[in-house]
């Protein structure tokens, strides 16, 4: 019964990235990823999260991790 419940969390989750990647692909064709809101695509993923494990996605901008690793002289 877990394989099951961990497979339909998977699934789920590869739908979620299946349609942000889908939406990022077509905005980039179309150029409206420039018009879009930043946070737009994590929040479409954001629904496909649980809420459980929300406060383990990504709180703070790329930016922030690379500058993070940069300072701390760490390999990505």
């Amino acid at each position: 019964m877990q394989v099951n419940i961990l497979a339909e969390r998977a699934a789920i989750l590869q739908h979620g990235f299946a349609i942000v990647g889908i939406t990022a692909l077509v905005d980039e064709a179309t150029g409206y990823q420039d018009d879009r809101d930043k946070v737009a695509l994590a929040k479409i993923l954001e629904r496909f999260i649980a809420k459980e494990l929300r406060p383990y996605a990504k709180r703070f901008p790329t930016a922030f991790y690379k500058e993070m690793f940069r300072l701390r002289n760490w390999k990505a």
